[in-house]
């Protein structure tokens, strides 16, 4: 076979040499394992308290009452995103201006602070009552007689967490096409039709992402509730290191539960995040991801030198 002297010759890659990217992961993994050895080996840490509360009647009770608090929350959150955002698009100067300084209020005071206020609702307004003006009265509500922490847990954070999710509803709204929803009224579809069988189920993709990353932050929130005196996890944990105190391993517990909990619902945000993902793969796509797990492998190695 007669070979063209014209054609390159075959490349001889070498991979280079880092060694002191070596080194570096070596320092790394002495220094962790100094650190896991000297926590363990540490009494102050008080690994016999740590393994005599960590599955405590209180601190389950607690953590259920923290899934409790945050589902309910993030229920109120979508309700009243999903409205707020439609509010944003409306051409409604009105529904606009109202959805708006919804957003700049609670988007911009603490959480802390709204919950400190909302603690304080039964001294503010101590009886609800509706009627007629001056005249009898239809019903009467005593708030202080009622034992409403609970409620006002949930409805503080879903409140301040609505803000939030407006924003991103808003966003997923937009990022539909705005053919796709004059195609749905040119087959006769309603708005509310509309909205629901076109916008939204393609929305969804770009909404479910920061939905999960609430969800958990949100999980995590509910650790404030503390002030208004509401029984959850850290509450519970509180309750328990407070009689005899030993904060570090009632603490390293509740950081346990809550590392266990934002793990189950990160799976949880994968697959919804994957069943809402279905059908988007571009041409190319699984080609495309290979060659960067291909690149990403190559840098692990160093890169590579022709010679």
């Amino acid at each position: 076979m007669t070979v063209d002297a014209s054609s390159p010759s075959a490349i001889d890659a070498v991979p280079l040499r880092h060694p002191w990217r070596w080194v570096a992961a070596i320092v790394i993994v002495v220094l962790v394992v100094l650190f896991l050895y000297g926590a363990a080996t540490n009494e102050a840490y008080g690994w016999a308290t740590y393994r005599k509360y960590l599955f405590d009647e209180r601190i389950s009770a607690g953590a259920w009452y923290t899934i409790q608090l945050t589902v309910l929350s993030m229920v109120l959150a979508v309700a009243l995103g999903v409205l707020l955002a439609v509010m944003r698009l409306s051409p409604n100067p009105v529904f606009k201006s109202v959805a708006w300084v919804y957003l700049w209020i609670f988007r911009g005071t603490p959480v802390y602070v709204q919950l400190v206020f909302w603690g304080l609702v039964p001294t503010l307004y101590k009886n609800i009552q509706l009627g007629v003006p001056f005249g009898p009265s239809l019903f009467h509500l005593n708030l202080q007689d009622l034992s409403i922490n609970f409620t006002l847990a949930f409805v503080g954070l879903g409140l301040n967490e609505a803000a939030y999710m407006a924003e991103i509803i808003r966003a997923g709204i937009s990022s539909v096409p705005e053919g796709q929803s004059e195609a749905s009224t040119a087959l006769g579809m309603s708005w509310s039709m509309t909205m629901r069988r076109t916008v939204l189920p393609q929305a969804m993709r770009v909404i479910i992402p920061p939905t999960g990353n609430e969800t958990i932050s949100m999980l995590k929130t509910t650790s404030l509730v503390v002030v208004i005196g509401y029984f959850e996890l850290q509450t519970a944990v509180q309750s328990i290191y407070s009689r005899n105190f030993q904060p570090v391993p009632l603490l390293i517990v509740a950081a346990l539960w809550y590392l266990v909990l934002t793990s189950v619902l990160s799976v949880g945000q994968m697959y919804l995040e994957r069943y809402y993902g279905r059908g988007t793969g571009r041409p190319g796509e699984e080609a495309a991801r290979r060659n960067w797990f291909g690149f990403a492998r190559g840098l692990g190695r160093g890169g590579g030198k022709v010679r």
